[in-house]
């Protein structure tokens, strides 16, 4: 663009910006490239400086704000993605209304991050009762709003080898939640076991199909219930899960390695038709 395209240019944005931005001015110099002065954001004042490049409209106009630390060319969607036809009054609008919905997010996370807190609290009975095979505890660590652990423990209907067993939950709410899920960290003192846990509770459904209108509490009680169902111990003969109430009367391997379990009426109906009374897995007499 030369001299002249230019100076027509920067004439039509000044047009531009005095009918919709009246506090803007070019200073003392007068410069039609550069523009400072107060715009409001929801009923604030914000001191903003606007620089027009000489390769305008084919690069976007400079623009800073007092107090942002923010990069705004990654922010503002109309400057990532810059096209000749768009006007500074086009930057101005999307720097107000970047800055109104970062002003009202600020006013909305406290709140709901108390929301969560109470909602956790209100139903931290369902994660310690609802299930025959594990409990969770709910336990915070900190007094921020933005970490829970929960303590999940196997209980006695659980599989032998994990009865009693204790695995701990960090749930972290991110700065952005709830436009960003929760992040879930877990530690059972070891490594890959974390970290293979870790890769399925992140598939649960509410974490695989986050919204922000979805609570922290379910994504606890689909942890609850993932590990129930990891917690069950299946016949070997049948290959159906023991439920709590088959527990106490079916057949327990007794090598320490092992300890399957088995229904009764399965592993009587396999002794009938001529098997020996051994494990299936471990061949100690049972």
């Amino acid at each position: 663009m030369g001299d002249i395209d230019y100076y027509k240019r920067l004439t039509l944005e000044a047009k531009l910006i005095k009918q919709k931005y009246k506090t803007l001015g070019t200073g003392r110099e007068g410069k039609l490239s550069k523009w400072s002065g107060y715009i409001t954001v929801r009923n604030r004042p914000l001191f903003v400086s606007i620089q027009i490049p000489e390769d305008f409209p084919n690069k976007p106009p400079l623009i800073k704000a007092s107090g942002v630390q923010t990069n705004l060319n990654e922010e503002l969607g109309v400057l990532k993605n810059w096209r000749q036809e768009y006007n500074v009054t086009d930057v101005i609008d999307a720097l107000r209304k970047y800055l109104e919905e970062k002003i009202d997010a600020d006013k909305t996370t406290p709140r709901r991050l108390a929301e969560e807190l109470q909602r956790m609290i209100e139903n931290s009975h369902l994660l310690m009762s609802r299930s025959e095979y594990v409990s969770i505890r709910l336990t915070r660590d900190t007094s921020s709003l933005r970490e829970y652990r929960l303590m999940v423990v196997f209980l006695k209907y659980s599989k032998p080898r994990l009865n009693g067993k204790v695995i701990n939950i960090k749930l972290v709410l991110p700065e952005e939640f709830p436009t960003v899920k929760p992040r879930i960290e877990i530690s059972s003192g070891k490594e890959e076991i974390d970290l293979n846990l870790e890769k399925y509770l992140e598939n649960l459904p509410p974490m695989r199909n986050w919204t922000p209108d979805k609570h922290l509490f379910e994504v606890a009680l689909s942890i609850l219930e993932f590990f129930s169902n990891f917690a069950m111990a299946v016949c070997p003969i049948c290959l159906n899960k023991i439920t709590a109430q088959e527990y106490d009367s079916a057949i327990k391997c007794i090598n320490p390695r092992c300890r399957s379990l088995y229904h009764k009426n399965c592993f009587e109906g396999w002794i009938r038709q001529g098997y020996k009374r051994e494990c299936v897995f471990c061949d100690t007499p049972v």
